[in-house]
Parts: C-alpha cells; structure tokens; sequence
C-alpha cells in the first residue's frame, strides 16, 4: 500500500441506519398484526449515527479522558487478527473460497 493510500473502513452509517430501519420495519409488523393497522418507518443514517456516537461522547466528556484508539492488529478490520483455518485461509474474511475446504456445512 502506498503512503496515500488509506485502507477504508466499515459503513457505520449504512450498518446504523440498517439495523434501525430493521427495529422500525419489526415494530411495524408486530403492531400490524396487533391492531390490523399498518404504520411508514423512516430513518435518518445522521440521526443513527448521532445515536451510536453518544456513548464515546459521554466517555471522553465525563470519563477522564477519552479513549484510546486500538492498534491495527487488534482492529476488527486489522490483517493478521483472524485465525487461520486447516487450510490456511483467514477464517472472518476468506468467505467462500475458503468454506468448501474447511466446513462441511452450515455452522
């Protein structure tokens, strides 16, 4: 990798805004199933976001200091952090051209 190129991370506000939408769209079915009465859901990926940052806000504000940032090899997304398969895939991120030669199925 070159020095200006940076490695992306995940999609934190499509991943907060999804798993919203899915609490919004289970509210609904539940309360159509209820009351026969169905209902719009509708999310903002600004105000999800607000959401999920608000405990690292009130950490570093009312915490002491604010917390520290984890080395790439302890990273969920850092290279060398997955275990190794029989077959010497990277198990969380090889996907399916490592599953035919170490699962025999579903997990």
């Amino acid at each position: 990798m070159r020095p200006s190129e940076v490695k992306a991370g995940i999609s934190v506000a499509d991943i907060s805004a999804a798993m919203y939408a899915l609490t919004g769209v289970l509210t609904a079915l539940y309360e159509r199933e209820r009351t026969g009465v169905g209902t719009s859901v509708e999310v903002a990926m600004l105000d999800a976001l607000g959401e999920w940052m608000s405990q690292p806000y009130l950490y570093s504000r009312y915490g002491g200091s604010p917390p520290t940032r984890p080395s790439p090899r302890t990273a969920p997304t850092g290279q060398g952090t997955a275990p190794k398969c029989s077959s010497g895939c990277r198990t969380s991120v090889s996907g399916p051209r490592c599953a035919p030669t170490c699962w025999s199925g579903p997990i």
